[in-house]
């Protein structure tokens, strides 16, 4: 097996393992429906992050509240912040997001695990959308050679925790599956095409 393969199979078992240890799927089932985006349900992990996105029609600050004080009362997370991203006018940050925002922390196996969860209304449910998307694309293919360029790729672009300015998941993801990119060196041509 290729060795991007086993370790992101490690890092998803890891993820599992959060997901059945915390309750987090209980504490956010009571503010909305609950959608796992990104890399986890893609299965190709390469860092310790998982991507929630919990939609609900209107959004309910009482919910909000409830949902870090349970967070906070299980002891699973040494880190729980929010953002209001719902009221600001202006942001540091570059998302097209508006809601409630809160990451959270754990520790597996001395693993740092950071979890991102968006409190949503439907408008702004698009990455989940997306995720559907490439969940498709991924599943029409017969082995794991998609799997593995994204895998490798996503290797490549690393710049510590995050990835090199200008890129993340989903243009990886719509690079291989969409655009034909099949190694680092296409998708480095495919970055330069889009200047």
């Amino acid at each position: 097996m290729h060795r991007l393969l086993e370790e992101s199979k490690r890092i998803k078992v890891q993820a599992d393992r959060i997901l059945k240890e915390s309750g987090i799927i209980e504490i956010l089932k009571d503010y909305g429906e609950i959608k796992i985006g990104g890399s986890y349900p893609l299965d190709v992990m390469l860092r310790p992050d998982l991507d929630f996105f919990v939609v609900r029609e209107k959004h309910d600050y009482e919910k909000l509240i409830n949902i870090v004080s349970k967070l906070i009362a299980s002891k699973y997370f040494y880190e729980v912040n929010t953002v209001n991203q719902l009221d600001l006018k202006t942001s540091e940050w570059q998302v097209n997001l508006k809601g409630f925002y809160l990451a959270v922390k754990c520790e597996i196996d001395g693993v740092i695990w950071k979890i991102d969860i968006w409190l949503i209304t439907p408008e702004y449910d698009k990455t989940t959308e997306l995720t559907e998307h490439f969940m498709k694309l991924l599943q029409q293919e017969i082995d794991d050679l998609k799997r593995i360029a994204i895998l490798e790729i996503k290797d490549a672009m690393r710049q510590g925790e995050k990835y090199i300015k200008g890129v993340d998941g989903g243009l990886i993801y719509g690079a291989v599956l969409e655009s034909g990119v099949s190694d680092v060196e296409d998708f480095k041509k495919f970055l330069q095409s889009r200047k």
